[in-house]
């Protein structure tokens, strides 16, 4: 019933507790999705879909405003990098400058899996049918999506234009993200 708000906990102490985060262009029925820090915690990467009980959602980059003390204040104004998505099954981040994406736009029949570099173009993964998450995996400089589809089959790419099922599984957890 009130408006839409961000709270915050301070990492490293059991006790502390939540507070409000400064979030001036979050718009009365909106609602925060998902959010996630960015690795190195500088930008949230929020999905908020527009209104209650609408399909149209939007994924969102804001800067992390941060006192002198270096504690969470408020969010910048938002970036909208993947801005023709509007049903958003997923979004992560891949790297410091990447996100990953399953989402539909307006014309997709289904899902479909996207690496969304900031301030770059949009590149669209392999089909595969039954998407429901990606994720990416790091490798060194990099990483290396992988889908995970509503059978519960995760699959790794094979190529520019093949994904390959790999394993089964719910769910995939890479540690340190």
């Amino acid at each position: 019933a009130q408006a839409p708000r961000v709270w915050v906990l301070e990492a490293g102490d059991v006790s502390t507790l939540a507070r409000p985060v400064e979030v001036p262009w979050l718009a009365d029925g909106e609602r925060v999705e998902t959010m996630r820090v960015s690795p190195d915690g500088t930008r949230a990467m929020l999905v908020v879909r527009a209104e209650r009980g609408s399909a149209r959602e939007r994924v969102l980059v804001a800067g992390i405003v941060r006192d002198t003390q270096g504690r969470a204040t408020a969010l910048a104004d938002p970036w909208h990098p993947a801005h023709t998505r509007v049903e958003v099954d997923s979004a992560r981040w891949a790297s410091t400058t990447d996100l990953v994406v399953a989402a539909r736009r307006t014309q997709d029949q289904r899902v479909a899996a996207f690496t969304v570099p900031l301030g770059g173009w949009l590149d669209t993964l392999p089909e595969q049918a039954g998407l429901v998450d990606v994720q990416a995996v790091p490798t060194g400089q990099s990483f290396v999506p992988v889908a995970r589809t509503e059978d519960g089959r995760l699959h790794t790419r094979d190529g520019p234009s093949v994904w390959f099922g790999a394993r089964n599984g719910d769910e995939l957890v890479i540690p340190g993200t």
